[in-house]
């Protein structure tokens, strides 16, 4: 059950995050990390981003949840709890790759004016 509700969770975020992304750096709303807050182009990259990953591993943990639920496999909170950061982890690291990637990119663009 545990999927199935944080899954559902991280949906949730990433629609929020997707729909009503942060415009702004600020302490309080929207994915932060040091590569995000170097600039407002980085920032507003790395909601995007992360909300679209956010959708898709929280659409993933949801199914795989509802999987477990609809076939009466509800007994495995522990195991569920243990295995809980692997499909939370892909979120963040894709979402730090993308934005390396893009610095790059803009740096080149930049560098080539």
């Amino acid at each position: 059950m545990i999927f199935y509700y944080v899954g559902l969770f991280i949906l949730a975020v990433g629609v929020v995050f997707r729909l009503f992304p942060s415009k702004h750096v600020n302490r309080i709303y929207g994915y932060r990390s040091p590569q995000a807050e170097k600039s407002l182009d980085l920032w507003r990259y790395a909601q995007k981003v992360s909300g679209n990953m956010a959708i898709l591993m929280g659409s993933l943990m949801f199914l795989f949840g509802s999987f477990l639920k609809w076939n009466g496999w509800t007994n495995f909170f522990l195991i569920e709890l243990m295995v809980l950061v692997f499909p939370i982890i892909p979120i963040f690291v894709v979402t730090e790759e993308k934005l390396k990637k893009y610095e790059d990119k803009s740096s080149e663009n930049a560098g080539s004016l």
